[in-house]
């Protein structure tokens, strides 16, 4: 009977690693996937939290790539080459267009995780209910850093402020985002350099044209100031009203989905068990620890 080990998200070598220098600024693996998409002209790029990009080559965190759907098969063709294997939650939670791939880097031995996205599936942390179309205003404006190509910082505000608000309808998610509050505000402070607020406005006409661009500014500024949270609350609140033809579930929907996931969350917690996955084919992921 194949026996299924938990890939553990989290490897506490990685920051020890890093503070002793043991690792470069990019890990080999992780550059060699960079290097094999552009050359082969994979319509990609890392579609956000890129304030902290330095931690995701580091394999520090997650690299969430979003990638152009005519390009999949190329893109986990390059994959497969690179030793990176599918993974599924071992509860079973799984969002459309999504995938999960690990590998080892050699040199390092650090684990990494890439986060794969065809469509952009975002919104709350928990149920992820908005399907927001916007994968070609990502793919078409973007800049490269460290080889890596990323969204201009007008498209990344016009994401980033849609998530960030979202998360502001619920007490679930209020309690989720009270913990990385101050990286939220370092982010936004990052995004809006480079009069970034203008370009955001003008590709919120062109791709979400639902949403009132004098609504989006206000969302902005409450995250910027930022604004008492009573204020940020309300504001989510409008602009959840306005997406709601991008919503994949009724309001009420999400919210039951939320408050399960957030319970089995907390029970994870409690029993101290971490949130792991399993290895989509089956099989087993086996360590040797020792000098």
């Amino acid at each position: 009977m194949t026996t299924n080990i938990i890939i553990e998200e989290k490897i506490a070598s990685r920051s020890a690693l890093a503070s002793t220098g043991q690792i470069k600024n990019v890990l080999t693996k992780i550059q060699t996937l960079i290097d094999e998409l552009n050359k082969n002209g994979l319509r990609y790029c890392h579609w956000k939290s890129n304030r902290a990009l330095a931690e995701s080559l580091l394999g520090q965190t997650d690299i969430d790539l979003l990638i152009h759907r005519e390009d999949a098969r190329y893109f986990r063709a390059i994959l497969s080459q690179l030793c990176f294997r599918p993974a599924v939650s071992k509860v079973g939670e799984s969002f459309p267009s999504m995938e999960h791939y690990y590998s080892i880097d050699e040199e390092s031995g650090v684990l990494i995780h890439v986060h794969a996205y065809y469509r952009v599936i975002t919104g709350e942390s928990l149920s992820k209910n908005y399907r927001f179309p916007v994968e070609e205003m990502l793919l078409q404006n973007t800049r490269q850093e460290e080889s890596v190509r990323v969204p201009t910082k007008g498209a990344e505000l016009v994401v980033f402020t849609l998530r960030m608000m979202l998360k502001h309808t619920s007490l679930v998610e209020l309690v989720l985002i009270a913990r990385y509050w101050k990286q939220v505000k370092q982010e936004i402070k990052w995004l809006l350099e480079n009069d970034s607020l203008d370009e955001a406005l003008s590709m919120i006409e062109c791709w979400l044209p639902s949403l009132d661009t004098g609504l989006f500014s206000e969302c902005v500024d409450a995250l910027a100031s930022p604004a008492p949270l009573i204020r940020r609350m309300i504001l989510g609140r409008q602009l959840r009203s306005r997406l709601r033809n991008y919503a994949r579930h009724s309001a009420v929907r999400a919210w039951l989905i939320g408050v399960g996931k957030f319970t089995t969350m907390f029970f994870r917690r409690w029993v101290g068990s971490q949130k792991g996955m399993n290895p989509a084919s089956g099989g087993a992921v086996i360590a040797f620890v020792g000098p």
